[in-house]
């Protein structure tokens, strides 16, 4: 019996990934959690530093991924680091691993603290640059950004 309530997120490469994202000062601006060979265990499929572009270019549609990238909202008095979640479940993705989504998300997510915006990608059109940007824009509250750099 497999269950697909559980997702192993120890591996301390996934933190290491997730503090190299966050520190500043380090060009690393996207990183993507996937899968092992297993499927039981989380691995780092990816990091970068060519944003939110190139955070998209990794994505296929047989995976199912999670992750974050890096932008900047700039107002007239300020610049502050976003960081923008994803869970991508590609549209090839077989409905049994779509199925451990739901469940594995907030386990994988839970791992990873600070992120400003939560977006669910199966399609690239989903994470464009201008959709992004009003959700950013949006959820900002009081300290509404006049734009957002990637």
């Amino acid at each position: 019996f497999f269950s697909f309530a559980m997702v192993d997120v120890s591996n301390p490469a996934l933190s290491q990934a997730w503090e190299t994202l966050k520190a500043d000062g380090d060009p690393t601006n996207w990183v993507l959690f996937g899968y092992d060979e297993s499927g039981k265990a989380m691995e780092v499929a990816g990091t970068g530093t060519g944003g939110r572009t190139e955070f998209v270019e990794q994505l296929q549609a047989d995976k199912v991924l999670y992750g974050a990238f890096r932008c900047t909202a700039v107002d007239e008095d300020s610049r502050r680091a976003k960081f923008v979640w994803t869970t991508w479940v590609g549209e090839s993705v077989s409905p049994i691993k779509r199925g451990r989504v739901s469940t594995h998300k907030p386990l994988i997510q839970n791992r990873f603290a600070g992120v400003h915006i939560d977006l669910h990608a199966t399609t690239t059109e989903d994470l464009q640059e201008d959709l992004v940007t009003k959700k950013i824009i949006d959820s900002s509250g009081a300290h509404r950004p006049s734009m957002i750099e990637y």
